[in-house]
């Protein structure tokens, strides 16, 4: 770094009543999944979302199409409550 003529330095004070925390933000969602892919990032930072994914395939049924999706179809037996 340069040193400027007549410029001082900032003083930095600690202060033991700031606590700092820290959270992220994905701003390229693919660029993390694509790292996930070549292993440089746990699995564990990508979660499927079940919620929209169960929509979608209620919606298409066996036309849901996804890589790496499954589309699982079981049979429910249901009494109808109106007979004795």
């Amino acid at each position: 770094m340069t040193e400027h003529p007549g410029r001082e330095k900032p003083v930095q004070y600690y202060d033991p009543n700031i606590f700092y925390t820290y959270h992220v933000v994905v701003f390229d969602l693919v660029a993390l999944a694509a790292a996930v892919a070549a292993g440089d990032v746990p699995r564990r930072v990508i979660q499927p979302n079940m919620e929209f994914l169960n929509a979608q395939v209620r919606a298409l049924r066996e036309l849901l199409h996804y890589p790496g999706v499954r589309v699982v179809k079981r049979a429910e037996v249901r009494q109808n409550e109106t007979q004795p």
